[in-house]
């Protein structure tokens, strides 16, 4: 008797359930993204995948025979049926690269385009106007003031600038805004920089900037660099950047002693890997998962707009971001700006999770999880996952006592001023540039301390009745009675409320088992001693000597 089995005489509907069974693993995929990075960085695609126990995809079934393989789409339906998994990824060989995005594109060049857009008030006029007002209406506030002749306000920012809104949001205002000057108003606009340069110029910088560059700049924040990508960043800075003939130069950047360890985000390992994949495979994708498990560079809460294309592309593509609180969220500190500052025992002895920073960094996650359709992102395409995770219980009692507590300040100062208890402000007054308000820190009795973003309070009471894209796997607590806080407050004024901001309960938090603790948790985004960081190359000062020495002044200037 013949016992062979000829699987293609089975139904087409049970042949079907067979290939999804055996296509599907525990886990789904996972991406290699040190061979996507490297392979980049060669110029070779490297799109690949392993199961997530790391063993190789067995894709023997495939191969058996033409009706097989069409039945399986080629392959494609390994795609359909698992998820796709992505995690922050760090290396060794990528830290520096991290490291001068973070510093020349998210710190230099956003820097740079907030000044300028102090100075352009005489081009926000006409067409220019009108863009605007049509693109981006909650911005206009903002060019009426800059119109109305205050260049040298107060409202000069750091790269988090928002006005009340998402970062993101605002960054795109003011690049469409210094696009537009330049292109209608040229004249108007080269000589504001002309004269904001020699303003700069007396104070000690030493380059101008390519103003013309900074305003066209298209480099994202989710991008993985190349040292193309790099030099070109260095000159809208301003910045030396060596001839393709010295061969004994290297960029470097000019802090040396960093031991940070700079990662590239979930996110930005999944646009990559996009792009690198053609499109009759990535049409199969269904499910992509972004574990941002660790705090990566470059503004990470706003690197799935880089998705956006490829979920226009595949409306059944969904995308899950998950971001661990302990592990990313929590961790960005204002007052030490970069990882190896925060463990730094001359600057801070007994490293604990401060109150006063869980608020604004939660806020901005979920601020620019919010504004993914204004830029774009189909309804339904993507969601967020805040997640606790290991230590989920200790995550409800901070949001019930700093989270909660800071979006009833936030609405009982807006109370306040409604009622008359405290001055009235205008919109630039109120909103500001910055979500944390920096400068009320030194200027108690001139800003909002605590205001956070227009819409925060709104999206905590969504996401605590479950009708937002952003969730928690654990309970974010119960509202604070606003009422309370207007009538207990009443007769305070502006200085008091700033400086009782400060005054949450506890000040300070320690990670519960089975977390290290909270010192522990920040040293794994540091160096070991034993590790030691790439030196600076001695000839970088000796370069920039020669620079110098060679550089014509006209030829300083970039425009």
């Amino acid at each position: 008797m013949d016992c062979r089995f000829n699987l293609l005489q089975l139904p087409l509907e049970l042949r079907q359930m067979i290939y999804r069974a055996y296509l599907l693993v525990d886990g789904g995929y996972i991406c290699d993204a040190e061979a996507l990075f490297t392979g980049k960085l060669r110029g070779e695609a490297k799109c690949r995948l392993t199961q997530a126990d790391g063993k190789s995809i067995d894709m023997g079934l495939v191969v058996t025979c033409r009706a097989v393989a069409k039945e399986m789409l080629h392959g494609g339906l390994a795609l359909r049926v698992n998820t796709v998994a992505f995690s922050t990824f760090y290396s060794d060989e990528f830290r520096q690269r991290g490291e001068r995005l973070q510093a020349f594109r998210s710190k230099d060049v956003d820097c740079n385009i907030f000044n300028m857009m102090r100075n352009v008030g005489s081009c926000l006029q006409g067409p220019v106007y009108d863009a605007l007002k049509n693109a981006y209406p909650v911005f206009m506030p903002v060019v009426e003031h800059l119109r109305g002749g205050n260049p040298n306000t107060d409202l000069v920012a750091p790269p988090d600038s928002n006005y009340g809104q998402a970062p993101s949001l605002y960054r795109e205002f003011v690049r469409l805004a210094l696009r537009l000057a330049c292109r209608y108003y040229v004249e108007q606009f080269n000589e504001a920089m002309r004269q904001d340069f020699a303003i700069q110029e007396s104070r000690g910088r030493r380059y101008a900037p390519d103003y013309h560059g900074l305003a066209a700049c298209s480099i994202e924040p989710w991008i993985i660099p190349t040292d193309d990508d790099i030099a070109q960043i260095m000159s809208y800075n301003g910045w030396p950047v060596p001839s393709p003939d010295d061969e004994d130069f290297e960029i470097h950047l000019p802090r040396s002693d960093d031991r940070s360890k700079y990662r590239f985000s979930a996110a930005a390992s999944a646009i990559y890997f996009l792009d690198s994949l053609p499109y009759h495979n990535r049409a199969h994708l269904r499910n992509i998962i972004l574990n941002e498990d660790r705090e990566a560079v470059s503004q990470p809460a706003c690197h799935v707009q880089g998705l956006i294309p490829f979920c226009k592309e595949n409306p059944l593509l969904r995308i899950e971001r998950r971001c661990s609180l302990w592990g990313n969220v929590f961790r960005p500190d204002w007052l030490s700006g970069d990882p190896d500052s925060r463990v730094d025992p001359e600057w801070v002895p007994d490293p604990k999770l401060r109150s006063n920073q869980v608020s604004r960094n939660v806020a901005t996650w979920i601020m620019e999880a919010l504004v993914l359709e204004h830029h774009g992102m189909p309804h339904g395409a993507f969601s967020l996952l805040l997640d606790g995770g290991p230590a989920p219980q200790l995550c409800e009692e901070i949001f019930q006592t700093v989270v909660q507590r800071d979006v009833a300040w936030q609405l009982a100062r807006d109370e306040s001023r409604r009622r008359g208890y405290l001055p009235a402000r205008t919109w630039i007054e109120r909103n500001g540039e910055h979500p944390w308000r920096w400068s009320s820190y030194f200027r108690p009795a001139e800003s909002d301390l605590g205001y956070m973003y227009e819409g925060f309070p709104r999206a905590m009471r969504d996401v605590a009745e479950k009708k937002s894209v952003v969730r928690c796997n654990f309970d974010v607590g119960v509202p604070w009675d606003v009422e309370r806080i207007v009538e207990e407050r009443r007769g305070r004024g502006e200085q008091e409320w700033n400086e009782d901001w400060f005054a949450h309960d506890p000040l300070v938090w320690e990670t519960v088992p089975p977390l290290p603790s909270w010192a522990d948790c920040l040293r794994e985004d540091v160096l070991r001693p034993d590790e030691n960081p790439l030196p600076r190359r001695s000839g970088f000062d000796e370069w920039l000597a020669r620079w110098d020495e060679s550089s014509d002044s006209d030829d300083d200037w970039a425009l």
